[in-house]
């Protein structure tokens, strides 16, 4: 899927991570990323549906119903758009259950799920937080590849944001990781990015 945020079209859905190729003609609103990415790191932000989490469903089925939301709005097969959101706020809930559980593995899985998805939605202040959150799961376990990608997603979205000193530093320091770790294809769209 795509999406324009500022001077850029994101390509979203790749394993290694968003594309950000220049716009053609005028740029987009950017302002609601902007005001996401100042927002403090807020433990606990992504809460609101955690009771309609039904617990006998596994990580993986959230992980694939993520993955089919997303197929559903690439392809615009979205109808009911209360629905969705509904569905949406359903698996931030669970995320943001499985960080404060320590589940660190399964919340890193499920926030990989989501960073498409949401940014489709353009719901850039959940986006930003499922992606500080994969990061400190990430830091957590100890996963070079899942820091690397998380650091490429959110320097991805100060990129759209404008925010070129940030954007630089998370890139950087991403390419830094997949070429440490032999990571070619994330490394490409890292050094795409930069």
């Amino acid at each position: 899927g795509r999406v324009q945020v500022g001077r850029f079209v994101l390509g979203v859905g790749s394993p290694a991570g968003m594309r950000a190729d220049f716009a053609p003609g005028q740029a987009a609103e950017s302002s609601a990323l902007r005001v996401a990415l100042s927002q403090p790191e807020s433990p606990g932000a992504l809460a609101g549906a955690e009771e309609a989490i039904d617990e006998a469903e596994s990580v993986t089925g959230k992980v694939e119903r993520a993955l089919e939301l997303f197929t559903a709005l690439a392809q615009g097969r979205i109808l009911d758009r209360k629905v969705f959101l509904k569905e949406v706020d359903v698996l931030l809930g669970a995320l943001e259950r499985l960080d404060r559980e320590g589940r660190h593995r399964d919340a890193l899985r499920l926030a990989r799920a989501l960073a498409a998805l949401l940014a489709l939605a353009m719901r850039w202040v959940a986006l930003v937080e499922s992606l500080r959150l994969a990061l400190r799961a990430a830091r957590a376990l100890g996963d070079a590849p899942g820091i690397a990608w998380a650091r490429h997603e959110l320097g991805t979205l100060f990129l759209g944001a404008d925010d070129a000193a940030a954007a630089n530093s998370e890139l950087r320091e991403s390419l830094r990781i997949r070429e440490e770790i032999g990571d070619e294809a994330g490394a490409e769209v890292t050094r795409h990015n930069l």
